[in-house]
Parts: structure tokens; sequence; C-alpha cells
């Protein structure tokens, strides 16, 4: 560029290049950032949130039950979900090994089984133990 008629723009160019170069790596640190805000303030990872939503609606339809509340979040890799299934009073009682029959069933349609899945399931005839 010296000698020509954009020699003037010669100091120019390595702060434009690198202003641009950031321009272009700027998303990356941005949603690293976002995600750990995310974990930080325990806000909801909706899409697990709407699945376990939908499991428990449908595992509550076809086994009677009155209703259930659940609670989904993240923290790094670990992905903590806790469920209350109400059971109606005049439901007749089960045994402790159809129960955890039951917690397999509803882990087995969450899925992702593992060490970074936390899951506790309830089962109570009390309302206020939603």
């Amino acid at each position: 560029m010296e000698g020509t008629a954009l020699s003037w723009a010669i100091p120019y160019m390595d702060p434009g290049l690198l202003a641009l170069l950031t321009l272009f790596l700027l998303p990356v640190p941005l949603k690293e950032a976002g995600m750990a805000f995310r974990d930080i303030f325990g806000i909801r990872p909706t899409d697990l949130d709407v699945h376990v939503r939908d499991v428990m609606a449908d595992f509550v339809a076809r086994h009677g039950f009155a209703g259930f509340e659940s609670y989904v979040t993240r923290a790094g890799r670990a992905a903590f979900i806790e469920i209350s299934v109400l059971v109606s009073p005049d439901m007749p009682a089960m045994r402790v090994a159809e129960i955890d029959g039951l917690r397999a069933e509803i882990g087995e349609a969450i899925g992702e089984a593992g060490p970074n899945r936390w899951l506790t399931i309830v089962f109570t005839a009390d309302p206020a133990q939603l």
C-alpha cells in the first residue's frame, strides 16, 4: 500500500483487522456467558422442562393419578429434576416394588439417565406437599 493513494490507511489496517476479527469471535464468549448466567440465576431449561411436563401429563393420565408438579433446573452439565405426583386419597395402596416400577417408568420416559441427571420422584396424597 506504500506509494499508492491508500498509503494514508496503513496506520489503520492493524486496528481495523483486529476490530473485524473481534466481531467474528465475540459471539462465542457471549453465548458461554449467557449459559453461565442462566445457571447462576436458576433459569429453567425450557426444552427439558417441557419434555418433563409432557412425559408426566401422559403418565398421570395413563395411571389415573390426580396430578403432578415438576421443577427442572441445570447447573453446568447436571440436570436436576424434581417431580411430585399427587395420589388420590381413595386410590388403593401400592407396594414399594410397584412404586419403584412407576419411578423407573418415569425415568426411562424422561431419558438422559446417567451421572449428570439427578431425578427425585415423590408420591403423596397431600396437595400441600406439591
